[in-house]
């Protein structure tokens, strides 16, 4: 009896400790965790109450407070927070839903300041704010009251911080190294706000800040960059609009990886990142024996990949097991930035084999629009080598049902890719021949497929499925000159090649030979003649080009023209 009494009163002690640890950890655990159960949490957190409160003047404390509606993820909202200007170092006290902020500088006189809680901060759940909150308070006895408001336009604009630096006479700020005066983060949409500024000229940044240390990490942070910095005065104190387009600023020259001998006459060229064709020139490619120092020559180049990440060169006869050094000068990626030395030179050893592989087209792209192909459009021809082209543009022909010639020349990239432009649109609704004579596609050594034809039907859209949009494209400064780009995106068939219109000057546009379906329009000025869209530089800084976004929906029906469409540029 007494051994089972042990027994009993060891497992009462047991089951005694266990309850008071589930209280003990409970209790403790309440703090961050709230009760589970119901359904799932996805409003964002709001901020009850702050100290000092919004608007606050006079104000001359060491610290700030907010209070939450629910339990936050701690590090989001320290990593968002931001206080303008800066008041030295940060610390964090956590008290359940509130927290309070010290720091370590005394606050200038006759300042407005403004603590913003960024887009970034959630809850335990992981639900963010919609919109950044601004905290504004005052040591003097008046709030500055400017305000700077705008767009970011992303695949992901929400969370992108906003620099905004108060420029002086010295205008050399380098965000990489100096921190912004005030900062916001954008919402959802993209939109964002500075307010409580003072009167000043500013350049204003948007930063993707992926180390979150209010500095801008080149290759590493998107950015986004204005067409010109903003005066805020009496007479003009709030400005809106203010629009960024996103990108990664690339500074990194591109190098040759890799350099194999295919075959005899064939090396293959691996490089790191896609390079700009229009940047390559055959002569400018030096194959040298690294034994004789003879040069071998070069008879074409070409890109034999989607991305231009791969090149093949048709060089002369390579001797057997002979160890030659390949050198290419002048090659730029797609941000211009050059290949240089040593980077630009790779080794090989040559080959035992023999050319005999045989050329192949690729008409991939005619094949995929078949069916439906437009009026106003190209053929875009590619091989898996560099080809003897006047031969193949003898051999190739396309016809209409009435046998009639379609007229049109061909423009070459390079050795592999080339575009057949008609030199008019082809007719709506219409079945087309393309023939090719097979053995006319050779190579550079000779080889080629055996004598055939290959032949491929294609038809154009129906005209009756087509339609046009017509508009004026205004310019609210009228003080950009250059080539005006106009593109078309078809929202309901986006598998669709964007339809792009241009216009020498601001003024009527027209899109025509549209299908129907739901569109919106982007644009830009070309001010610097670079045929694509300038995004501008951070440091040294360089303005981007100016744009517009029309994102609302233009609905297009077939044999309706939509017209009266007004877009203006600011």
């Amino acid at each position: 009896m007494k051994i089972v009494n042990v027994k009993l009163y060891f497992l009462s002690f047991i089951k005694t400790g266990l309850i008071l640890c589930l209280i003990f950890t409970a209790f403790f655990c309440a703090g961050q965790i709230p009760p589970s159960g119901g359904p799932p949490d996805k409003t964002p957190p709001v901020i009850l109450e702050t100290y000092p409160k919004s608007g606050e003047l006079n104000f001359n404390d060491n610290h700030l407070s907010f209070s939450f509606n629910k339990y936050l993820n701690r590090r989001s909202l320290e990593e968002s927070f931001f206080i303008s200007p800066p008041v030295g170092d940060l610390s964090f006290e956590w008290d359940g839903k509130e927290v309070t902020v010290n720091f370590s500088d005394s606050l200038r006189k006759n300042t407005t300041y403004i603590a913003t809680l960024g887009t970034d901060l959630s809850d335990t759940k992981g639900n963010k704010l919609t919109n950044s909150y601004p905290l504004p308070f005052s040591t003097d006895d008046k709030l500055d009251s400017a305000s700077l408001s705008g767009i970011v336009y992303d695949e992901k604009p929400e969370g992108v911080t906003i620099f905004g630096y108060l420029l002086n006479d010295n205008d050399s700020l380098n965000p990489s190294i100096n921190k912004p005066d005030y900062v916001t983060q954008s919402g959802k949409n993209g939109s964002f706000e500075l307010p409580y500024l003072q009167y000043g000229t500013y350049r204003i940044f948007a930063i993707r800040d992926e180390y979150k240390n209010l500095l801008y990490d080149i290759g590493i942070d998107q950015a986004g960059v204005l067409n010109s910095d903003v005066t805020l005065s009496e007479s003009v104190a709030h400005i809106k609009g203010l629009q960024f387009m996103m990108s990664i600023e690339d500074t990194a020259p591109p190098f040759l990886s890799s350099a194999k001998s295919i075959d005899d006459s064939h090396i293959l060229l691996r490089l790191s990142e896609p390079i700009d064709w229009k940047s390559v020139k055959a002569e400018r490619i030096q194959i040298e024996d690294t034994i004789s120092h003879s040069l071998v020559s070069v008879a074409a180049f070409g890109f034999v990949d989607e991305f231009n990440k791969e090149a093949q060169i048709v060089s002369g006869k390579q001797d057997i097991g002979r160890a030659f050094k390949i050198t290419l000068d002048g090659w730029k990626d797609l941000a211009g930035n050059l290949m240089t030395a040593p980077m630009n030179k790779s080794e090989f050893v040559s080959t035992i084999f023999i050319d005999t592989t045989k050329p192949e087209i690729d008409l991939k792209d005619l094949k995929n629009r078949s069916g439906n192909f437009p009026i106003d459009d190209s053929i875009k021809i590619s091989f898996n080598e560099p080809v003897m082209r006047e031969i193949f543009e003898r051999n190739f022909k396309i016809e209409d049902s009435l046998h009639k010639n379609l007229a049109g020349k061909f423009e070459w990239q390079h050795g592999t890719k080339t575009i057949f432009i008609p030199d008019s649109f082809l007719l709506p609704g219409m079945n087309y021949s393309l023939s090719i004579i097979i053995d006319s596609i050779i190579d550079y050594s000779g080889n080629s497929q055996k004598d055939s034809t290959l032949n491929l039907i294609f038809k154009t859209v129906d005209e009756k499925f087509l339609s046009e949009m017509k508009g004026v494209f205004s310019d609210k400064f009228e003080d950009d000159s250059g080539i005006i780009y106009l593109t078309a995106y078809n929202l309901s068939k986006k598998e669709l090649k964007p339809k792009v219109t241009t216009i020498k000057k601001f003024g009527p546009f027209l899109f025509e030979n549209l299908l129907e379906g739901k569109y919106i329009i982007k644009g830009f000025c070309d001010t610097d003649g670079s045929g694509s869209y300038t995004y501008g530089k951070i440091f040294p800084f360089k303005r981007a080009e100016r744009f517009v976004n029309y994102n609302d929906t233009l609905k297009v029906r077939a044999r309706w023209p939509l017209e009266g469409i007004q877009i203006q540029i600011k």
